[in-house]
Parts: structure tokens; sequence; C-alpha cells
């Protein structure tokens, strides 16, 4: 068959689906093909399947309207800083550098993209339908099709099978109803569903200030705003209170935009029709309104308008604002200013006029009849007052009122005495006052008093045991008993795992006892499968820390290498001396001690800086220092009446190690002159009740014993009868150290013995830093001559000289100093050593044996002949080698010294060489240079050589 023919066939199988299908919507491709065709071709196709010619086109057309229809509208940012936003405007920076911003033109502005309706608006009931309107009906049931029909001119629609309905006029409520009914009546067994396709469009007008004035198309449905918002909103130079509606010449609605705005008010924002112009003139009145009020901007006023009324556009005062309210005007004769009070009806109605600047300011922020609470508290804050109210009042309970580190002996009430706001600081005791109310400590409070409570330790190290939110606490009240047998090894062991501590006395003192932590022995699988839940768990965690003290004990156990000394000894004997008690980490208080301090100055810099500031010529200020063996050393205010053992309570109390005290005492003579007065107290003058009082600017300094000084400790390692770490006495020496230790045993080798020191140790650090800094500077030095010089001697390399310098970062000070041991042994006063803090002394075991190292053909060990000599001994290694330093050989003797050529131990066979001693043959340095001479050299006559060859040539 031809194409020709064929084309129409398959047009009309199309149609015919199409028609009988349930959905009308002609395909765009098939309705290419038909338009193809002749027309006499086309009105055949049409009349042989039923359909009408113009209803395939309308459909043809409808089906190519679906598409998504491009957005009308972008986002645009209104610039306030220029007075108009439109383009075609020269910019304006009225607005420039104001933070205040115009109201209400953010909300329709928008940048327009065409002129097209949007088509994206839902249709209300009361939508008058009208031609060129289009309805979507959607037929379903025992017959389904959907059709697109069009509103002629004549206000009629052509519905397949039922002829022209008259629409136009109509409501949409009305026309879906009446055509419903319409297809129930006609079509048996149809159901069907009635909505608005594509709107007609009208054009309007929107004139005036808008950002895009002009004409637009819209949809029947467009309001006001809808207008102004296709339009991009209106200019800044544009009023929002008098927009006008203008239908045939008449304003038929004038449209104030802050009714929406502000109260949502919406009865003017009219439906626009065909021809209709929207005008917006120029804005009028305006006036800034700043300050605490709910919305500070730039607002138009549409007249005369109170005060009252203009701060309700915007939104009223904050609670915070103060009730007066500021007016600045401009006049023909200058600023003006008026303070109203809105609380005044006179003044709420004060005219506004255009150019005002309405500020409200904000009220005091200072507390009225009240009183605060700073410190250790677990309330802190400001609590009402009230007449005859006292300290036991606000604090009634310490336990539930104040932190477990409150320190309860020294508090403060800081009163502010005159208009002047100048203070005076009252001291007592606050654990007195919350036991004893109404007596003396009990203070009467007054309003805006500050009630500051102290710190006196960082935390408590039981608290965590009774607080409701420890682990600890939870694990004892899930479990019911945290111990197995009773055993207090267990409950500590318990009460570790659960804390994520190690639990190590306990654990190692029912391992020392025999018994496993589950109480005797290890549960079988069976054992906890029968056990309860929660002795199961406490049985599994009892066995794990019996594991885990079990790898502590022998990470303990295990060798290391003592580095100052070069003892092996076990780990726990190297530790020993960090866990010993020193009276000097004693006399320096806790740890936290110092952090208390810290606090309790921070709580009392204000307080010190106010007193500071209030001080004059007359008033001396009012503070005292007292430093030295006190546990909050530090600046304290000076209370009412305050006495030394005041100020002595206000720095904690006296430590352990407190001996006397000393007083300074500025005293202004004569003229202005000043002078400052020494006075000695013992510690009993400071405790007594009547003890001296303090004076401004007094400074009190407790000494501390001077026998309390740091504690000495020494360890011995090796084969001395009682190895370990001991405390000595300041003036002690080695020998009477060792004699407490029992001595050297009979395996011991004295001669070997290392002495090491740790300020020693720290001096060798210091100057390995220094050696450091010279190379670094050594190797810049070089790399210059490198880069300008011309010798062609071979010296060492930057790169071999930072190679060096990394080995000295990798090289650890030891600290060992030499000494005569045999001759501490034996009593010799001159050969003794007295003790410092942190000594180590490491006696080795005697090994019969001289080492030769260093440039020799196979450096190895030999027994000890004391019938050989050095050269012997070099003989037995293999000789010398030939880079070897002949004339640098040395001993380094088994005690560390060391032993030149020079001392004459080469002569003879009678060696001074005893057991453990090392005979070093060190390197000659000039070897390699004179290997680079003679390299260098040859070079050179070489050169001559090929020179003379070519000038004889």
């Amino acid at each position: 068959m031809k194409p020709a023919v064929m084309r129409p066939l398959l047009l009309g199988m199309m149609l015919s689906l199409v028609s009988y299908s349930s959905t009308a919507e002609i395909p765009a491709n098939v309705m290419a093909q038909f338009n193809q065709l002749s027309p006499a071709q086309q009105e055949a196709i049409a009349a042989q399947y039923g359909v009408s010619l113009d209803q395939m086109r309308s459909q043809g057309q409808s089906g190519s309207q679906e598409q998504t229809m491009a957005p009308t509208l972008s986002p645009r940012t209104v610039d306030t800083s220029n007075t108009s936003q439109r383009p075609v405007l020269v910019p304006d920076s009225s607005y420039s550098g104001q933070t205040l911003q115009p109201f209400g033109y953010n909300i329709f502005a928008g940048q327009p993209t065409s002129q097209t309706p949007l088509a994206d608006i839902p249709v209300p009931d009361d939508y008058v339908v009208g031609p060129g309107d289009e309805l979507r009906i959607q037929m379903y049931g025992k017959e389904n099709a959907s059709y697109r029909l069009k509103v002629t001119r004549d206000g009629s629609v052509e519905f397949p099978k039922l002829g022209p309905i008259n629409v136009a006029g109509q409501s949409f409520e009305q026309v879906r109803a009446m055509l419903e009914q319409r297809i129930a009546e006609q079509f048996i067994g149809v159901e069907s569903a009635i909505s608005m396709g594509t709107l007609r469009t009208i054009q309007v007008f929107v004139m005036g200030d808008a950002y895009r004035p002009g004409a637009y198309n819209v949809n029947a449905l467009t309001t006001v705003t809808q207008a102004l918002q296709i339009a991009g909103g209106i200019d800044t130079v544009g009023s929002l209170r008098k927009v006008q509606v203008k239908r045939g010449g008449e304003v038929i609605q004038n449209v104030d935009l802050y009714k929406m705005l502000i109260w949502g008010n919406t009865e003017q924002d009219i439906r626009l029709r065909a021809g209709d112009t929207i005008f917006i003139p120029a804005k009028g009145t305006e006036v800034t309104i700043d300050g605490l009020v709910k919305r500070p901007g730039i607002y138009e006023l549409s007249g005369p308008a109170g005060l009252g009324n203009v701060l309700e556009v915007a939104g009223g005062l904050k609670a915070e604002a103060l009730r007066e309210v500021t007016v600045t005007r401009r006049g023909q004769n200058g600023m003006q200013v008026f303070t109203l009070n809105m609380a005044n009806g006179r003044d709420s109605g004060f005219t506004v006029r255009d150019g005002d600047e309405i500020v409200a300011k904000p009220t005091t922020t200072e507390f009225d009849k009240a009183i605060a609470i700073k410190g250790a508290a677990v309330r802190e804050g400001v609590y009402t007052w009230q007449p005859g109210i006292r300290v036991s009042q606000l604090i009634k309970d310490a336990r539930r009122d104040l932190k477990s580190t409150a320190d309860l002996d020294y508090a403060l009430v800081v009163r502010e005495v005159n208009a002047n706001h100048d203070i005076e600081v009252l001291q007592f005791n606050l654990g007195r006052a919350i036991q004893f109310p109404g007596e003396l400590d009990d203070l009467l409070l007054q309003p805006r008093d500050q009630l500051l409570i102290f710190d006196q330790q960082v935390s408590s190290t039981f608290d965590p045991q009774f607080n409701s939110r420890s682990p600890g606490f939870a694990n004892q009240a899930g479990n019911g008993n945290s111990a197995v047998n009773g055993n207090s090894a267990v409950l500590v062991a318990n009460n570790g795992a659960t804390n994520g501590m190690t639990a190590g006395a306990g654990m190692l003192a029912g391992a020392a006892a025999g018994q496993s932590l589950a109480g005797g022995h290890v549960a079988s699988n069976a054992q906890m499968m029968a056990m309860p839940v929660g002795q199961q768990q406490t049985q599994s965690n009892n066995e794990a820390l019996a594991q885990q003290a079990t790898r502590v004990q022998q990470q303990q156990n295990s060798q290391v290498m003592d580095l100052s000394t070069g003892a092996l000894v076990s780990r726990r004997e190297l530790d020993e001396r960090n866990q010993t008690m020193d009276l000097g980490d004693v006399s320096q208080g806790a740890a936290g001690d110092a952090l208390v301090s810290q606090s309790r100055q921070k709580l009392l810099a204000p307080i010190i800086d106010k007193l500071k500031a209030q001080s004059s010529t007359d008033r001396p200020v009012q503070i005292a220092e007292i430093r030295g063996a006190v546990k909050f050393p530090g600046v304290y205010p000076l209370s009412r009446n305050m006495t030394q053992a005041d100020l002595l309570t206000a720095a904690g109390g006296l430590r352990e190690t407190a001996f006397s005290a000393e007083l300074s005492r500025v005293n202004e003579g004569a003229q202005g002159s000043l002078a400052i007065d020494y006075q000695r107290f013992t510690l009993e003058q400071l405790r007594k009740a009547g003890s001296p009082r303090v004076q401004s600017k007094d400074s009190l300094n407790i000494l501390a014993n001077p026998d309390w000084r740091g504690q000495l400790t020494v360890q011995l390692f090796g084969e001395v009868k009682f190895p370990g770490t001991y405390t000595v006495r300041r003036g002690e020496t080695l020998g009477e150290l060792l004699k407490r230790a029992g001595g050297v045993t009979e395996y011991g080798y004295a001669n070997g013995g290392i002495f090491a020191r740790e300020s020693l140790r720290r001096q060798e650090a210091d100057r390995m830093v220094y050696i450091k800094e010279q190379l670094q500077q050594e190797i810049a030095t070089m790399s210059l001559r490198r880069q300008t010089g011309t010798l062609g001697v071979r010296s060492a390399t930057p790169a071999e000289a930072s190679a060096l310098v990394t080995k000295l970062d990798n090289t650890q000070a030891i600290g060992r100093m030499s000494i005569d041991l045999p001759a501490i042994l034996q009593g010799d006063k001159r050969a003794d050593v007295m003790l410092e803090n942190g000594d180590k002394l490491y006696v080795p075991a005697f090994q019969n044996v001289i080492s030769v190292a260093g440039q020799v053909q196979m450096p190895t060990s030999h027994v000890f002949d004391p019938a050989l000599s050095v050269q012997d001994y070099l003989n037995r290694s293999g000789g010398t080698k030939k880079q070897a330093d002949t004339d640098r050989i040395y001993v380094i003797k088994a005690n560390g010294s060391v032993m030149l050529q020079e001392s004459g131990w080469f002569a003879g066979r009678g060696s001074k060489l005893e057991p453990g001693d090392t005979i070093i043959a060190p390197i000659d340095t000039d070897y390699l240079d004179n290997l680079s001479a003679w390299s260098t050299a040859t070079q050179m006559m070489y050169q001559l050589g090929v020179a003379w060859s070519a000038i004889k040539d």
C-alpha cells in the first residue's frame, strides 16, 4: 500500500482511539501529521470518525498549551541605600549608612521576567466565567473521556454530543453544578470532574512609582497586590499608603497596604478588570522609629497621627523600654527635642510630623530591692529582698544550697553605702550563720547587697560516691550488692570498674591473701548461667579486674634500663621515687589550691577594683595582702573591724609549714613621706581573738619553718645489700647512706660504681642545647664558604654537619659523676659526696673483663690479666687500624673516669688497668684530610702536566 494511503488510515486509527479513550487530547506528533494532510482529507477523516474539525484543532492547541509556564517573576533584593530601585533613575544615597530600612517595600519586591499572566493561581468558586476561559472536563464510569472546552465569544462551550451550552456570566460553582447535572442526565452511568483550565487574560496598567511601570497581561483572578507583585513591587520612592485603582478614569478604590501588612486586612485588595489602572503616587509623610520598639524602621503616615498610634504601627514598645519617648524634630530654627511620657494621655496624642525621629530608650538594668548571690552556691542569681531578711533565710541548708566545695568559714557581703554606689565589705562565718540563725554572723541584709561565697577546694574526693548522677551510685543502685563475698577488696575493685578506675590496693590485697576477686575461685560457665544477672555482671567484672591486676603486676616487674646509670632494674624500682611522699610537696599544699586561689581572686577582682576606684586622700584604699605559708595568698578587701585572724581566715588558714608572721605596714609621715614599718608576730598572736587590726595596704607575710624543705630521695641499684629508694637528710653523704643500706655485697664491684646526679643531667642538657646552637651557626657559615670559596681541600659538607645535629638531638643527657667508691666505703671523707635530691648509685656485679673498642681490627672483650698492658690488649684485638690515632688512645675506667696516654700507663707491664675498664682507639681526624690534600695535589700536578704539554706543542 502507498504511503499516501497509509497516512490517512493511521491517522484515522489514532483519532478513533482518541475519541473512545480516557483522554481526548491529541498527541503533538499526530496533530502534526494531521496538519500535513489536505483540507479535504482532514474533513473526510474527521467526518468518518465523528470528530469535529474545530474540536480537533482546539484540542491540539490545548495539548500544546499544557506545557509548564516559565515563571514571570524572579527574586529581587531591595537596596535601601538608594532612594529609588528602578534602573532608569539615578541612584541616590538618602538611606546610605542607615541601619533602619523603609518598612514594607521588600514584601512585593520582584524582578519581572515577562509580561505574561500568572497561570498557577487557584480559582475560587465565585469566579465569573467569561469568553476566553477554558473548562477541563474529565468523564469516567461507563464511558471515559477528557475534554478541554474553551468559552467562545458568545459565552458558550461546544460540548460533544450535548451541543452548545451557555456558561458566560455565571460563577464557576454554578457552571460546574450545571455541567455535572447535564452529564449525569445525558450519559447514564458516567460521572464527571470539572475544573478550570487556562484562564482568560486581561490587560491592566501599573503606573506611577512601581518598580517596572507598564501594561501587563494578567488573568481575570488578579488582585491589586498580585498586579503589584507582577510589576516587581513598589519603588522605595512610592507610597504604600495611597495606592489608587482607577476604572474608566475614576478612582474606585484607595488601597492602604499597611492595613494588609500590619493588621492583615485584605478588604481593599479587590479583583481587577480589563483596562484597570493601578496608580502609585510618591510617598508622603515619613517618620523614623528606632530603639526598643518591636519593628524599628522608617514608616509612612497616611495623614496626621498621634504618637501612640505611630508606635502601634511599629509594633509598640518592648517590655524593657522606658515609658518616656524622645521625639527629635527638624525646624526652621534648628533641632527640637520632645520628651513624652506614654503613660500620659496628652503626650500619647502628640501629633507627629514629617521627618520626626522617634526613639524609645531602655529602662535601667539595675535591680531594685533585690539581693545577689555569687560564687559556690548551687543556685546563683538574684533574690527578692524583704525587710528583715537575713543570710540564713537565703542559705538555709549547706548541703542543699551550697556546693560541696564551698568555704563555710569565709564569706562576704558587699554593700552599697551611698548614692555614688561606694561599697563596704562585711566578713562573716557562713557556717555559723546557717547553724545559729539570728546571731552575730547571720547578717541582716539590705537592698542591693551582694553575697559572695568562695570555694575552698577544687572538688570533693568523696562527693561523687554520694551523687545520684555518678556512675558508682547507679551501679550500686542497679546491682543491689556490689561485693559478692563482702570482702572489702571486692568492693573497691567493683567500684573501680564502675567508675573506670584501676582498683590497685584492693585487688592486690585480695590476690596476696590467695583469694580471687570473685570469692576465692573462678566461676565456670555453668555456674555463671545459674547466677542471677546482676551477680553474673559482678562476677565478670571481678574476673576482668583480676586479669588487669595480673597484667599490671607483670608490667611493674618487667626489666628496664635506667638511662642515667645504665642499671637494669624493674619498672617498680625505677618508679618508686615518684611515689614517695615529699615534704616539699606537702608544704606547697594540694595541687588544686592554686586553682582555688585563682577563682577567689577572680571573684574578688571587681570588688578590689571598686575599692581602688573609690579611694581618696582622706579615705585610703581598703585592701590588704597576705602571702607565704597560707592556702590562698592574694589581695583581699578589708572588712569592717578586720583583724589579722580575719585575714588569715580569708586566705584559707595557715599551712602546716607556717612558723611565724611578719607585718609590713605603710605609714605616712610628715610632709607626705611614706615609711614602711615591720613587725614580727607569733602564730599564737595571730590566732587569738584579740589579734591586731589590719589597716589599709598592710602586707602580712606568713614565714615557713626553715626546716621544712624539699625532701631528699636517693636511689640505690645493683649489688647493694638493701637497694631501693631512701629518704636522706640535708648534708648526708653517700658513705653514710651506704652504711644504712648495708654496704656493697660480696659480689659487687665498687670500682665500677656509677653515680648519677639530676642537677648534672640538667646542666648537660643545657650544654647540649648550646652546642647544638653553635653547630647550627657553623653549618650556616660552612654553607656560605662552600658557595664562595675556591679551596679544593675536602671538608665536612653541610649535610654531614646537619646529620650530626640530628644525632645530637637524639642524645639524652645522663648526668654521671665519677666517684671513688672504694675510698668512700673505707671512710675517706675527702672522697665522699654530699647527696642531693634525685641522686642515683648503681653498683654492678664484678666482671673480670677488659673491653677494647674503636679503630681496632676486632673490637671485643678479654679476660682481665694484671700482667698485660694496654698495648697487649690492643694486640689481642688485632692491633690498631691505619686510620687510628695511636697518640690519643685512652682508657675509660669502670667508674666512668678517663685516663689518657700522658698518664704514663703505657710504660712497662705494670699496667693500671682494672677489671671493667674499656680501651678506646679513636679515629685520626687528620687522616681523611691528608687523603684529600694528596688527591688535590695529584690533580693539580696532572693539570700542570697537561698545560705544559699544550705549551710545548
